[in-house]
């Protein structure tokens, strides 16, 4: 048992001398210290013929690859071939590592080992949601032995392109959705929108292709809606089936081909409406191609493009909501055409702004560490199992009506652990954060209240499992104070009565709250709280109903009464929203009885909202 220290003593025995010698002695006393009775010594073993041949059978066939890794896995090898002491192992690891390089096994490692490094931080929900879902499947394929490299190489693309989706991002919502026109095409075929589906079946044409291909929507003056300043002009709407909110991005593929008598559009302008009727102007649409041919004034000018794809886009800062958007398309007075292939409309999903991101689970926590404890972890947390000492502690039920895990208690350690019992079917974390990257994770969790839920991404607690990037946030399980007026019910605020202000809505609400009206404009103080109007407090936004308030002014008047009575005729249609304002009685549409008593509660003869 040589221990390696000063201690130990080697001998060695000459095989033609009969003799011992001394190599190693210790430097303890005289004699040394007999901590050593035998020491066995073997001769280093040869490389396996038959393991040394087929490594250099597989470099001798994939010389020629080019392939980064393939060309790391052939030098890693050719190095151990070159070693003389390398050993059998060596030759097996080598030639199994260029296997896997030659399959791509060897680039989707290096690639999931950077998908495990990723924050939630630099990534919107929506991205981190695919990236998990591609992980899953790319884990799975690089432990299938049967994955051929064609599934190992279309992974690897997927997850690429992924992982690179850092930022705000944006998602085209619009392909495939049904669209109306005013306005319309000539009889030419190929100019034709195929089924009136052309303008959001996600195909891009272009001009370098050909200028009249199929995939081109011609609109011709001829069949203008309406004209503007002289020009044609052309409207699109897409419908969605519901409001859609964080509306941020909007564009139209064009073209020019000047001679051949197709105009760039002159103007797009996009508004948005929450009801089909009632449009909002949110902004112009900017070409990314500006020198090209507009008037006829252009037409020997050399300088000008005459033949170009252009890019009409509007980008705004700030998300709008919509269940229809309207993109008004004016063309040029002194050309036929105006050609479209695509129009779209994009989300924004910005980063995760705050939440908890955990190390792991069941170990004590130490500096700058957010664990998850399970019930199966002790019976007991302690200093020696846990370390809650100096963490915030957070313990979570599971609510199955709610569908997530409900707060139950809360504890700042200050020397001691605070919360000693973890709660059945639930979880308690620790969150430690003095040190820097640490320090923002537990502001955020000091934030969380008893009865707050605790939302997990990409963290699956029974199975003690966590994904790449995964977080945990936090909503309030009720925003409402017991004395509120109002209530929630689903994404609905109901209650409200005619006449509350913004200042009056924000004191029934723990902590603070945001509120735009129907139009999406922000309003506070002495403003109106209107039916459409939208409350967001923290994470969850409510959409507020004031039965009666059909209009969404916030007061009930007799514009109300004309939108409940033509609605009952039938010659004028509610959108949803305005429907629960609008049908007092229960009924599918506001019935005569509705609509006389929101005449009467204005004239001050009958009260809407007593009880």
């Amino acid at each position: 048992n040589l221990d390696g220290g000063g201690s130990t003593t080697m001998v060695t025995k000459s095989t033609s001398e009969n003799r011992f010698d001394v190599r190693v002695k210790s430097n303890e006393g005289t004699y040394g210290r007999g901590v050593a009775n035998n020491i066995y010594i073997v001769k280093r073993q040869s490389v396996d013929t038959d393991v040394a041949n087929a490594l250099n059978a597989l470099i001798d066939e994939n010389e020629s690859n080019t392939s980064a890794a393939v060309v790391t896995a052939i030098t890693d090898a050719e190095t151990i071939i070159a070693n003389t002491k390398s050993l059998t192992s060596d030759y097996v690891k080598a030639y199994m590592s260029l296997k896997a390089a030659l399959s791509g096994k060897s680039e989707l490692d290096k690639l999931l080992a950077d998908v495990s490094a990723i924050s939630y931080k630099d990534y919107s929900e929506t991205i981190l949601t695919q990236l998990w879902d591609v992980y899953d499947r790319a884990i799975d394929i690089r432990a299938d032995n049967e994955a051929t490299s064609e599934e190992i190489e279309e992974i690897i693309a997927e997850l690429r392109s992924l992982i690179n989706l850092t930022g705000t991002a944006y998602f085209n919502i619009s392909k495939g959705v049904s669209y109306t026109k005013n306005g319309g095409t000539n009889d030419t075929p190929n100019y034709q929108d195929t089924d009136d589906k052309e303008l959001t079946d996600g195909v891009i044409a272009s001009s370098k292709i050909s200028a009249y291909g199929r995939d081109w929507v011609g609109f011709h003056q001829q069949y203008r809606g309406g004209t503007e300043s002289g020009a044609p002009y052309y409207d699109v709407t897409i419908n969605f089936d519901s409001v859609q909110s964080g509306l941020s991005k909007f564009c139209v593929y064009s073209e020019v081909e000047w001679g051949a008598g197709i105009s760039a559009p002159t103007k797009v302008l996009v508004s948005v409406s929450e009801n089909g009727t009632d449009f909002t102007e949110v902004g112009t649409a900017i070409p990314d191609v500006s020198n090209y041919k507009k008037s006829l004034e252009d037409n020997d000018d050399t300088s000008k493009v005459n033949t170009t794809d252009i890019l009409y886009t509007l980008m705004l800062d700030e998300g709008v909501s919509g269940k229809d958007v309207k993109f008004h398309i004016v063309g040029n007075k002194d050309k036929p055409f105006v050609f479209v292939s695509e129009i779209q409309v994009f989300k924004k999903d910005a980063p995760v702004d705050e939440a908890i991101f955990v190390n792991g689970f069941n170990q004590m926590i130490t500096t700058g560490k957010s664990v998850i404890f399970t019930p199966d972890y002790a019976d007991t947390l302690t200093t020696q199992n846990a370390n809650l000492n100096w963490a915030r502690a957070i313990a979570a039920q599971w609510d199955a009506e709610l569908g997530a895990y409900k707060v139950t208690r809360v504890a700042n350690g200050n020397g001691s652990n605070v919360i000693n019992t973890v709660p059945e079917n639930g979880f308690v974390l620790g969150v430690h954060g003095e040190i820097a990257g640490s320090i923002e994770n537990r502001i955020y969790a000091n934030t969380v209240k008893v009865g707050d839920l605790m939302i997990m991404h990409g963290i699956d607690v029974s199975g003690k499992a966590m994904r790449p990037g995964s977080y945990i946030t936090v909503t309030q399980g009720n925003p409402l104070k017991e004395s509120s007026t109002i209530r929630i019910n689903g994404a609905y605020i109901e209650g409200a009565t005619d006449e509350m202000t913004v200042t009056e809505i924000a004191a029934m609400f723990y902590g603070t709250i945001t509120i735009k009206d129907r139009n999406n404009k922000a309003i506070t103080g002495s403003a109106l709280v209107g039916t459409g109007s939208v409350i967001t407090a923290g994470s969850k936004s409510f959409i507020v109903i004031v039965k009666g308030d059909i209009s969404g002014d916030g007061k009930i008047d007799g514009k109300d009464y004309m939108f409940a009575k033509r609605a009952f005729l039938k010659t004028y249609t509610l959108d949803e929203v305005q429907l629960k304002a609008g049908c007092l009685s229960g009924q599918p549409l506001p019935t005569a009885i509705d609509y006389l008593k929101i005449k009467r509660h204005f004239l001050g003869t009958y009260n809407i909202f007593a009880k």
